[in-house]
């Protein structure tokens, strides 16, 4: 018996070295992300990393096996430094002399049969503006009671999983319809005396396969082109297939001072898949510029999707 019970706490002392051993590898791995898509995709699962190697420093520490903890630490060091969440916005108090706006994106799945169960949601919750993924003209069919209460919206809608609608409550300035492989929006609202928000809405193709994640890289880049010529304070919003810490969109955050809006009492907010939650991953985005402030951010229920819908208040200054 007690051969049997040191050879248990042999296994259990290896736990530490396998963590650091698996996660290393797969760091080291994601930095071919660039050149081959495989790869890549571990990029997506630096939370779940550090959950592991956090799970490993105390029965490092505790069995005195100061190499791996030393390890340990450097990985998690390495994952913050990869992530950056110091550069994260939280929500704040909205100011008493400023009017703040609701926001509702969700990508709503074109196969999705729950469809009448997302016109109330939508009707339920009321925001601002109404910002759809994956709509194609049966989608449009269903939703056309939206249009009473936001008379203004931009369609897009398409049958390959990527059309797109905007519904709003406010007249638009100006709008956009960017038709690349896949179609991306923006939209201006002046929504205060002399304030005019610019709004762009993203959806690229999933990279799956070399053609598909060099055609996302494209279309990110291309999001980020239109974001130059734009002359207002402006966020993002939609599903980037992509966590904020890959490359595309974090060099996407980086020239335009663009941050990534968690909750504040969570290191993110998984949306995908919604079978894993809550320990999916964050690839539906909010992006937003310093003018932006954010008041709240949450996700919403389970409508049938694969995704979580994304409700956000936000206000300019």
């Amino acid at each position: 018996m007690a051969k049997g019970l040191l050879q248990r706490n042999m296994k259990w002392k290896d736990y530490p070295v396998i963590i650091a051993g698996v996660v290393l590898s797969l760091t080291v791995m994601g930095f071919a992300g660039r050149w081959f898509w495989l790869p890549a995709l571990v990029d997506h699962f630096r939370i779940h990393y550090l959950v592991l190697l956090a799970s490993a420093v105390i029965p490092a520490y505790g069995w005195r096996q100061k190499k791996t903890l030393g390890l340990l630490l450097v990985l998690i060091a390495w994952q913050v430094g990869v992530m950056e969440p110091w550069t994260w916005k939280r929500a704040s108090v909205a100011p008493s002399n400023s009017a703040s706006y609701s926001l509702i994106w969700f990508n709503v799945h074109t196969g999705n049969k729950s469809k009448s169960e997302v016109l109330d949601y939508l009707k339920e919750r009321d925001p601002d503006f109404i910002c759809l993924g994956e709509v194609n003209r049966f989608w449009l069919q269903q939703l056309t009671p939206l249009h009473e209460r936001w008379p203004h919206q931009v369609l897009q809608p398409r049958d390959d999983n990527f059309g797109m609608a905007v519904y709003s409550k406010y007249p638009f300035k100006d709008r956009f319809k960017f038709d690349w492989d896949v179609p991306c929006i923006r939209f201006d609202v002046e929504h205060d005396i002399n304030k005019t928000v610019s709004v762009f809405v993203a959806h690229p193709v999933p990279p799956v396969g070399n053609r598909f994640t060099g055609l996302r890289d494209d279309y990110l880049r291309q999001v980020s082109e239109a974001m130059s010529e734009t002359r207002h304070p402006f966020f993002a919003v939609g599903d980037f297939n992509a966590t904020p810490w890959h490359y595309p969109v974090k060099e996407m955050m980086k020239r335009h001072q663009l941050s990534y809006c968690p909750p504040t009492s969570m290191l993110s907010l998984p949306t995908w898949p919604i079978g894993l939650l809550p320990v999916g991953i964050p690839i539906d985005l909010f992006l937003a510029q310093p003018e932006i402030s954010i008041h709240a951010l949450n996700r919403g229920p389970d409508l049938g999707s694969d995704h979580r819908p994304l409700e956000i208040r936000f206000s300019q200054h």
